[in-house]
């Protein structure tokens, strides 16, 4: 997957956050802005041009892939914490899973959302893996949370069904 449309994505708001313009980049690049909005429509900038651009906002290249998870696909790792005998595994989406300290996140979020509802969050017990019926579900607000025998809750959209099994 190409990564150079998250890197203009990130850039555009880097250069929006400190109070950057077209036409300012086009002054430090010594072109016009017709060129310079040609460069970012085309995704076509010299690593020259953009270490200069970074440059004047303070920035160094390589801290860009770090200043915007969300240009990252949605349901994309974003970062996982180990605390106690659980990690974290927290998602662009917004979802959390929660799994035990020892297994590894994985690098998509396995139950991701339908388009426009909340995030989920799967909480598995300590005991481990393992699959359980639908044991209840309770709607609250704009969610409907799904509990299973096995201790897994799954959340969804209210309008969305719970899935009989946990796994």
């Amino acid at each position: 997957m190409s990564q150079i449309t998250p890197l203009m994505t990130t850039l555009k708001k880097q250069l929006k956050a400190h109070g950057k313009t077209y036409a300012d980049v086009a002054e430090l690049l010594q072109l016009s802005e017709a060129s310079v909005k040609r460069l970012f429509a085309e995704q076509s900038f010299t690593l020259k041009r953009l270490e200069r651009i970074f440059r004047t906002i303070l920035l160094s290249l390589f801290c860009l892939p770090v200043l915007d998870v969300a240009a990252a696909p949605a349901g994309t790792l974003k970062s996982d914490k180990v605390k106690g005998l659980s990690r974290y595994c927290v998602y662009t989406d917004g979802a959390i899973l929660t799994i035990e300290h020892t297994d590894l996140c994985p690098r998509k979020n396995p139950n991701p959302t339908k388009s426009g509802s909340p995030p989920s969050v799967n909480i598995e017990r300590k005991g481990g893996p393992s699959s359980g019926p639908l044991k209840g579900q309770k709607i609250k607000g704009g969610n409907r949370y799904c509990s299973y025998s096995d201790g897994t809750v799954l959340t969804v959209d209210k309008q969305d069904k719970c899935p009989n099994k946990s796994r």
